[in-house]
Formats: structure tokens, C-alpha cells, sequence
């Protein structure tokens, strides 16, 4: 009886699994291991094109070999590692010969790209664009005009801008188009967040930084009951300045939510951190809602001498609604050298974090101790850290303890000195964050 190996694999499994390796894998290891192999990946017409972070010369050398027609995705971007990538690849290829392209990825793109891009992809049959521009406020109309009428054209199940829905102005006719699952936008008014809801019928998952409430007057749109007919499930919410009287508004118009993400700043005075408030308002308002993020940024400078006892603040989340019918666990940090308190859910939800050793805050929670602190900070990716703040003795007692490392999926690390021999060691970096994901330091 024959052992099975990789090369006797039906063709259509192969097929599966080429769908995990990159680009660069796929082309340039798989495709040589032998003929079978490489007749395979000749024929394969499913191929997803991502650029991020890979070399010149592999660039060079995809663009060589690819086949426009087979490509199913592109991830294209300006970042500082791959300087000018969008202008050389629309040298070599115009987006009319991607008749097969589905979703399209741009990063840090520049008008003049833009524009020859949106000029030659009406054709497509795109269901997912991605944009993300240099300067929104730089680009022409014409190109707004351009974008905005194939967003309406395209059926999109997933549309992100890193743009103001006031900054697409053709939208005022054009309204987004019905197929749309997820939308990530900047910025909206109170009355566009009506509209969006309004006419995206089938939205599942919304991603709004900042929503203006009042108009130039004062004034708060005062929305109608059509748009309760919402079928969205997930509203991440933030990061910006709000309160809970404007933010319960809102909400209120997405009663079907099962996920809510909320990264705010607020101050003291604000009912936003009463947990007995958050309890009565999901009961009545959301009655779906099995999944609450939040991380609240408190604006106040509170002295620590006086600070009311810390364990206040969470009080209110330590009720049976909390912790035994929705199981949300919550803790609070007070922040010894800026004199800032900030109350966020367990696991932290933010993926942007700044990191204080122990004898530089005050910190509790609700959720008892646990040694899994991979699983609580498994969304953040991008860590702050000052090099130059003592480590105390229980720091070293609670790090050396870990089996793993803290912080597991950094991708960005930006690491403070102050001009000065830095505290603590490399050694006990390691201790705290899994360097080997690292993708940028700074």
C-alpha cells in the first residue's frame, strides 16, 4: 500500500491549500518543487496579491510572472518600507486587465494614483475597496465624483475610507449601495448616520471614528423611526470625545446589536462610566447585546492624594449582570505620573496601548487573578513603552512567572528612552512583549 504524500493530493486540494501561502511562498518556493507543481500553479486563477511588506526584488519579479486575469485580490501600498509601490505597479499594469479582481486594497495612496485607478476599474466586478488616502482634503472633486459613482455602481459588500461620509459628495444622489455588509468611515453627522442606516439596509458591521451630533446651530438631528429597521449587528464606535447623553441617542437607533465597541474620552462627571447606567440602558435599549468593548480615557488630572479609592470605579460593574449573566469583566487603571484614570473591558479592545509598569499606576478589576494574559491582550498590536520606568520587585515576580510573554501579537513597537540609559533591560522586554512579531520599531 502506497504512504500518501503532498504530490499524489487530488488537484482540487491543492488547490485549497495554495490558498494559504503568500504570494511570494506560492511563486517563487512551491512552484519549483517539482513539474507536477509547477503545471498546478501556472493554472491556478485564484491568486491574492499582497505587497505589504515584501522585497523589490520579489516585486519585480510577481509582476514579471502574474497573470492580470488570475488575480482575485490586491493589496498595493505607499508605506515607508515600500515607497512608491502604487506608482511603479500601475507602470507595469493597467486595472482594466484585472477582469477578474474582487477586492482591492490601497494604502497611503496619492491623488494622481487614485484618479487612474478609479479611472480604469469600472469594469470590475468589485465587491470589496479599501482606501486609504494621504490627504482626503487635497484630492480634486472630479476624483470624488469618479469614486463616489462606482462605490454606487460596484456591488460592495465591503467598502473602508479612511474619509468623512460628507467628503464623498456625490453621495447626496448617490446613496451607498444596498449590498453593503461592513463600512468603515472617519467621520458623519448625526443625520448622514441616519441616512447610512437608512439606505445600507443590509449592514451588519459598522466602523465609525467620530459622529457630530449638532449642526452649526446647535442643533441635534432628530431621526425618524424608518431607520430602527436596521439590520446591524456590530457598531465599533471611536476614538473620540463624547458623552452619554449624545452617545445613548445614538445607539438607540441600532437596537439589533450583538457587538459594541466604544473607545472614548470622557471626563469624571460623565454618567458614561456608571456601570448601573450601562446595565439599565442595554436591558431596555439592547436586548441583543452579548458582546461589549469599551476602553474609556478619562480626561480629568486627578491628584493621587486625592484619588477616592480606585476600587469605586468598578463597583458598578460587580453586579450579577456583570459578571454572572453576561459574563464582562472590567478594570481600571490610575496612572501615577499623568494623573489620568482609564476604565476599559477585559480583554483590553484597544489595539493601540500605552504599557505602565506596576510602580507607575494603581490598578484593579473585576476579573479574578489569571496567568492567561495573552487572552486579555490579544487585540492590541500597536504598544507605547518607556524604557526608562523601574521595574518594582513584583513586576519581576509577576513577569518571571509567566509562561509567555504579555503582549504576543505586537506588531508595532514604539519604545521611549528620554536621552538616557534606559532601565530596563532587553531581557526583561522579552518578558512583556513577544519581539518576534514585530514588524516596526520605532
Amino acid at each position: 500500500m502506497s504512504i500518501p504524500s503532498l504530490d499524489t493530493l487530488p488537484v482540487e486540494l491543492i488547490y485549497y491549500l495554495l490558498e494559504y501561502l503568500d504570494i511570494s511562498t506560492l511563486l517563487f518556493s512551491f512552484r519549483y518543487v517539482c513539474k507536477r507543481f509547477q503545471t498546478i500553479v501556472n493554472s491556478y486563477d485564484q491568486y491574492k496579491l499582497d505587497m505589504r511588506l515584501i522585497s523589490k526584488i520579489d516585486f519585480d519579479h510577481i509582476c514579471h510572472v502574474i497573470s492580470p486575469k488570475k488575480i482575485l485580490s490586491i493589496i498595493l501600498t505607499n508605506d515607508i518600507d515600500t515607497p512608491y509601490q502604487i506608482r511603479t505597479f500601475l507602470s507595469k499594469f493597467s486595472f482594466e486587465q484585472f477582469s477578474q479582481i474582487q477586492s482591492l486594497d490601497l494604502i497611503k495612496i496619492e491623488e494622481n494614483n487614485l484618479f487612474s485607478i478609479v479611472n480604469h476599474i469600472s469594469q470590475c466586478s468589485l465587491k470589496s475597496l479599501s482606501i486609504d488616502c494621504k490627504s482626503w482634503d487635497k484630492i480634486s472633486y472630479t476624483t470624488r465624483v469618479l469614486l463616489s459613482s462606482l462605490i454606487a455602481k460596484f456591488k460592495l459588500e465591503k467598502l473602508n475610507l479612511n474619509i468623512s461620509y460628507k467628503g464623498l459628495d456625490v453621495f447626496s444622489w448617490s446613496p451607498l449601495p444596498t449590498t453593503l455588509k461592513y463600512l468603515r468611515l472617519e467621520s458623519c453627522t448625526f443625520q448622514e448616520y441616519c441616512i447610512i442606516l437608512r439606505h445600507a439596509i443590509n449592514l451588519h458591521k459598522f466602523i465609525l471614528t467620530e459622529c457630530h451630533m449638532y449642526d452649526s446651530n446647535g442643533t441635534m438631528y432628530k431621526p425618524s423611526d424608518v431607520i430602527y429597521q436596521s439590520k446591524l449587528k456590530s457598531l465599533s464606535f471611536g476614538a473620540c470625545y463624547i458623552r452619554m447623553k449624545e452617545l445613548s441617542i445614538l445607539i438607540s437607533c441600532t437596537p439589533t446589536l450583538n457587538h459594541m465597541k466604544l473607545i472614548l474620552w470622557t471626563d469624571l462627571s460623565d454618567p458614561i462610566l456608571n456601570g448601573k447606567q450601562w446595565e439599565d440602558f442595554i436591558l431596555k435599549k439592547l436586548p441583543l447585546l452579548n458582546e461589549f468593548e469599551f476602553f474609556f480615557n478619562i480626561l480629568n488630572y486627578i491628584n493621587r492624594h486625592s484619588l477616592v479609592n480606585i476600587h469605586l470605579y468598578i463597583q458598578p460593574f460587580q453586579t450579577p449582570f456583570w459578571l454572572e449573566k453576561k459574563h464582562w469583566y472590567v478594570a481600571c487603571d490610575y496612572i501615577k505620573t499623568l494623573y489620568i484614570i482609564r476604565l476599559y473591558s477585559l480583554p483590553i479592545c484597544n489595539s493601540l496601548l500605552t504599557y505602565y509598569t506596576n510602580s507607575k499606576k494603581i490598578s484593579c478589576s473585576t476579573l479574578s487573578t489569571t496567568n492567561n494574559h495573552v487572552q486579555l491582550t490579544d487585540q492590541v498590536h500597536e504598544l507605547k513603552f518607556n524604557l526608562n520606568e523601574t521595574m518594582e520587585v513584583n513586576d519581576n515576580i509577576q513577569t518571571n512567572q509567566l509562561k509567555d510573554p504579555i503582549f504576543q501579537k505586537i506588531t508595532h513597537l514604539s519604545l521611549n528612552v528620554d536621552g538616557k540609559h534606559p532601565y530596563i533591560s532587553l531581557q526583561s522586554l522579552q518578558t512583556i512583549i513577544d519581539l518576534s512579531s514585530l514588524v516596526c520599531l520605532s
